[in-house]
């Protein structure tokens, strides 16, 4: 095969590939379509990126799925509670974040910041992957804002983002 001919045949291959229909979307595309467009919260696309593994690539997660994360992960490692996690993005990448926590009585608030900072850092990392700009410990802002006796079990996220 010639060059040109080759050049050629891999541009169809190409297209054909990027046409062709998700298997089995036919099947599920109208129930998926109503299930989206009955959603009360809409969200805020972050852009997540794949940087190993069989896809590579980038795809959208809602800010809501960020926001769960983090707010279950800051609870379940640092015995405080979130009451308020903004991002500060720029289209759609995080640039930096905010959280206001409720901390317990007692506990060394510096420490606590320091820890939380620390996990947010990882946590947006698991969720979005490599980004261009990464968070880092020094782009998220924490603020204690409640001290109190004892945290409930689960306490509501306010949903804020800066766009």
């Amino acid at each position: 095969m010639t060059e040109s001919r080759t050049d050629a045949l891999m541009a169809h291959a190409s297209d054909v590939l990027r046409n062709a229909p998700e298997p089995g979307w036919d099947r599920i595309s109208d129930k998926v379509i109503r299930a989206l467009r009955s959603t009360s919260a809409s969200g805020w696309p972050l852009d997540a990126h794949a940087s190993e593994g069989p896809r590579l690539g980038t795809v959208s997660v809602s800010d809501h799925v960020l926001r769960t994360h983090l707010a279950a992960e800051i609870r379940s490692r640092h015995h405080c509670s979130p009451s308020s996690i903004e991002f500060f993005v720029d289209g759609n990448e995080i640039r930096s974040l905010r959280i206001e926590l409720a901390a317990p009585y007692g506990v060394d608030l510096a420490e606590l910041s320091d820890r939380v900072r620390f996990t947010v850092v990882d946590v947006v990392h698991l969720i979005l992957g490599d980004m261009d700009l990464p968070v880092s410990a020094e782009s998220v802002h924490i603020a204690v804002v409640d001290i109190v006796d004892d945290l409930p079990a689960e306490e509501d996220t306010k949903s804020h983002s800066e766009h």
